[in-house]
């Protein structure tokens, strides 16, 4: 028995090591093997490292470092919005604007319910035109001359 190590026919790399006869016989007692299968080598590899992995060149081994997985990089907001088509923008745009919106409708609503409630309103009517022009505003975003790429954003004015 002899010990043989085993690679990889593709990338050269060390698979494991294992005992294989000399030769092997039929039944007959004819030779019918006596070599090695051609991903195999009588050479034995040296130790390993962690880290590296063994590669067989075709009269030794030698000994690579692991390849160090490549951490993704993620883009810049700056980056990721220039990528975007003008649909994509204009959809992120308006869904910022419908979370405004949102945001704010609170306060039209607590004000209305006040009012016919007959209950003197939080807001003052100023606080409430306020709000109403506020919420136009975000309306006619889309509108603006440089919509998608160009918005500017209305302020909520108290």
């Amino acid at each position: 028995m002899r010990t043989v190590y085993v690679y990889d026919k593709n990338t050269g790399n060390y698979l494991w090591s294992q005992s294989i006869p000399n030769r092997i016989y039929d039944h007959a007692g004819h030779c019918t093997w006596d070599g090695l299968n051609d991903n195999m080598t009588e050479v034995a590899p040296q130790e390993c490292p962690e880290g590296y992995h063994l590669h067989w060149t075709g009269t030794a081994w030698e000994t690579i470092a692991d390849p160090v997985p490549e951490t993704p990089r993620i883009p810049t907001e700056e980056e990721r919005w220039a990528s975007l088509t003008s649909e994509q923008k204009a959809e992120e745009i308006r869904a910022k604007r419908d979370g405004l919106i949102d945001d704010i409708m609170w306060r039209v609503e607590r004000y209305q319910t006040q009012l016919a409630l007959g209950i003197t309103p939080t807001d003052s009517e100023t606080q409430y035109k306020a709000v109403l022009a506020y919420l136009e505003a975000l309306r006619q975003v889309p509108e603006q001359a440089g919509f998608p790429d160009d918005v500017e954003w209305p302020e909520m004015s108290e």
